[in-house]
């Protein structure tokens, strides 16, 4: 299944793909090596400078990541489409929900990620959030420096705490609390009618500074977040269960399977028969 990327020149083919290209560096430190970041549910953290081979589709991956920009510019795939990752921008991607990112044709790429198992529940995403990746990028290279030298189980223990605290940090829903509530009580009620106004009168504020705040935070609409989270919900039913399509789409606020199975081609790139097939 082939999908068009608006505005990006180039497609997004939904299978998987791991393409790191050559010239690439990479620091990397495992769980398996360091039991602090093991037991955090962290499987590895790495610091990566690539070039324009460099290649990731994943469509049911079993951990979550946290990539973030350091230097350069890359792609990543965000609501059915692609988006530049800029420096101070990180890609969020939530355990088996398919995303993408790749390398800009003759531009490098410098990147700080980590992956694992969610630190709490709900990871939301495939979204770009703000991030301080100077920091981030400092904690790993500490890390691994420590690891390959003098190994001090205090210094390791301390550096571990503190990418786990940072990346915990990075999982929260936003900055300003009313969004970390709205979103809790949106994937309480998805059935709900959410509308912009709806969505504005539960948060609390405007409806125009819920979309700047949802915009900065998580670099997509409000509507987008909605979608997201019934997305989510879909693919664990989809996943876990034996419901009908139209099952589904009650549980997940829209009208008939048709509606259902349009929104979620428009999102994950295939029908939700096919998506399940591939994942049971």
């Amino acid at each position: 299944m082939t999908v068009g990327a608006r505005g990006s020149g180039d497609d997004l083919r939904l299978v998987d793909d791991h393409r790191i290209g050559a010239g690439v560096r990479e620091v990397i430190v495992y769980g398996r090596d360091c039991p602090e970041l093991a037991e955090a549910g962290i499987s590895m953290v790495g610091l990566s400078d690539v070039l324009d081979e460099f290649r990731f589709v994943r469509t049911d991956p079993a951990e979550a990541q946290l990539l973030a920009c350091r230097d350069g510019r890359g792609a990543v795939w965000v609501d059915g489409k692609w988006v530049t990752c800029r420096p101070g921008f990180a890609y969020l991607t939530p355990s088996h929900a398919p995303h993408a990112y790749r390398a800009y044709e003759n531009t490098p790429w410098s990147v700080a990620w980590a992956s694992f198992r969610p630190l709490r529940a709900g990871v939301a995403g495939p979204l770009l959030r703000p991030v301080e990746a100077e920091l981030w990028t400092q904690l790993i290279k500490a890390l691994h420096t420590e690891q390959a030298g003098a190994a001090d189980p205090e210094v390791v223990r301390m550096l571990s705490g503190l990418i786990t605290l940072y990346l915990s940090r990075q999982l929260d829903t936003g900055a300003d609390p009313r969004l970390a509530r709205l979103w809790r009580t949106v994937r309480q009620r998805l059935t709900d009618d959410w509308t912009l106004d709806r969505l504005a009168e539960q948060a609390g504020m405007s409806a125009e500074h819920l979309r700047r705040l949802c915009l900065r935070e998580f670099g997509q609409t409000p509507s987008a977040m909605v979608r997201g989270l019934r997305m989510e919900q879909a693919r664990l039913l989809l996943r876990t269960t034996d419901l009908t399509l139209a099952s589904i789409a009650r549980q997940t606020g829209y009208r008939d399977a048709f509606s259902f199975s349009r929104a979620f081609r428009r999102v994950v790139s295939i029908s939700p028969d096919r998506w399940r097939r591939r994942h049971r």
